[in-house]
């Protein structure tokens, strides 16, 4: 057994900001109080086995930031099974990888080129740097890799000025218009549903949606010029 122990710094907030996934191994066999043994799944487990890997890299890379140590972390994961590469909410970014991490942060990139810039670099406190989920690599950033979350989101770069991450703002080509749809759902929001209808094209339906979520949702499309009905439902569902 390897014990490690960490002594969290004033900055602790930027390393607590990682986000753990749900998607881990089941049944994973832990200790408990009384010298007892017993097996956990889900982020009970996944939880430490990050927190041990973010300690065990600080104690190699004591130069490197809390915020550069994870976000190597994030830059030096293995990629799970799923469908599409960068960020779901079953496995994040990915699935950690020690191995890859340190040698990532031990090879010419260091700590910069690993994690991205410190809060000393850019002046900011580390809890403003601290952003959680898909976006935990949002500030701080030196490259376009940095942005990435995945294939089904709109392009992401890095502002080499501001060293932030940038959504490319949203362009129709042509003669297309630009239409945007924003939705709130209240606390029923699979009984909410969208259509849009071309009036000029016997109604049919050329964009819809449905399963929302609860809270508010966006989407923009690039649509031909002519005359469009939208209509929107909110049915109860039993």
């Amino acid at each position: 057994m390897i014990l490690i122990i960490w002594t969290a710094t004033k900055d602790y907030k930027v390393l607590n900001s990682l986000s753990i996934s749900q998607k881990t191994r089941s049944d994973v066999l832990s200790t408990i109080p009384d010298d007892k043994y017993s097996s956990f799944s889900g982020t009970s487990m996944a939880t430490p086995h990050v927190a041990a890997v973010a300690a065990w890299l600080i104690s190699y890379f004591p130069n490197c930031a809390k915020h550069q140590i994870r976000n190597a972390m994030l830059n030096a994961v293995r990629e799970p099974p799923r469908s599409d590469d960068g960020w779901d909410k079953l496995y994040g970014h990915g699935i950690v990888d020690a191995g890859a991490a340190y040698s990532l942060l031990s090879s010419a990139a260091g700590c910069e080129g690993a994690g991205g810039l410190s809060p000393d670099d850019l002046n900011m406190a580390p809890s403003v740097m601290a952003k959680g989920g898909a976006y935990q690599r949002d500030i701080g950033c030196t490259i376009d890799a940095h942005c990435y979350i995945g294939p089904n989101t709109a392009a992401r770069s890095c502002n080499t000025g501001t060293k932030t991450c940038e959504t490319a703002p949203f362009v129709c080509e042509g003669a297309n218009v630009k239409v945007q749809v924003d939705v709130t759902a209240d606390n029923y929001p699979a009984e909410t549903s969208f259509k849009i209808r071309d009036k000029c094209n016997n109604d049919d339906v050329v964009k819809s949606k449905d399963n929302f979520s609860a809270g508010s949702w966006s989407g923009t499309y690039c649509m031909s010029a002519g005359q469009y009905e939208f209509e929107i439902s909110d049915r109860y569902v039993s």
